[in-house]
């Protein structure tokens, strides 16, 4: 799902709303997760240790996007609107907020994903319970979008004033944007040539 963002066109967004697109596909996985739930005792007996996690496990591997979905539709429920009504609250919004590319905020939130699913993978090789390999994944997962978010809102929102009295941000927050002002590698011919090919809106 991850990798899909990587080559989504662009022009998508004349059609459709690139946010309720994402947001109905991250409802749609998870239909499906909860299908492959059920087959804990088959699937645990592929591992030598069976105190393997189905659930955590599950959660760990589309983490990103279930918990930024979940964040995503409180909010808006919250402040008295659809679930599904369009807008720009999704961590993609915030990187791109920042300078990143769209292919750069992609990679920062797979490079985000595999830093749980490598966590959730050390603790059950460690012997840790299910228990607690859940409620790591819970907590990674609301860490690194509710707190990461509601974070780099409050340092974009800070730091020094302009001459119009706009807040310029942190340094935390211009770190982040020199870094994303680097992630520009959709204008290089090679990227150019790979969305050409992945691309199925031509027209």
């Amino acid at each position: 799902m991850l990798f899909a963002h990587l080559f989504v066109p662009f022009r998508i967004t004349r059609r459709y709303s690139h946010s309720t697109i994402k947001t109905k596909k991250c409802l749609f996985v998870l239909y499906f997760a909860h299908l492959f739930v059920p087959l804990q005792a088959q699937i645990s007996c592929l591992f030598e240790n069976q105190h393997v996690g189905l659930v955590a496990m599950t959660l760990a591997i589309m983490c990103i996007p279930i918990f930024d979905t979940l964040r995503v539709m409180v909010m808006r429920v919250l402040h008295g609107y659809s679930p599904f009504q369009s807008d720009k609250t999704h961590l993609h919004h915030l990187f791109i907020e920042m300078g990143f590319s769209h292919l750069g905020a992609a990679l920062c939130i797979l490079f985000t994903n595999s830093i749980i699913v490598l966590t959730w993978f050390l603790l059950w090789k460690m012997g840790a319970g299910i228990n607690i390999q859940t409620y790591a994944v819970i907590l990674m997962g609301m860490t690194s979008t509710f707190g990461f978010y509601l974070f780099m809102k409050g340092q974009q929102n800070g730091g020094e004033r302009d001459e119009r009295g706009n807040y310029q941000g942190t340094p935390v927050w211009r770190y982040f944007c020199i870094i994303g002002s680097k992630s520009h590698y959709e204008k290089t011919k090679l990227w150019k040539a790979v969305r050409r090919l992945t691309d199925w809106n031509t027209k």
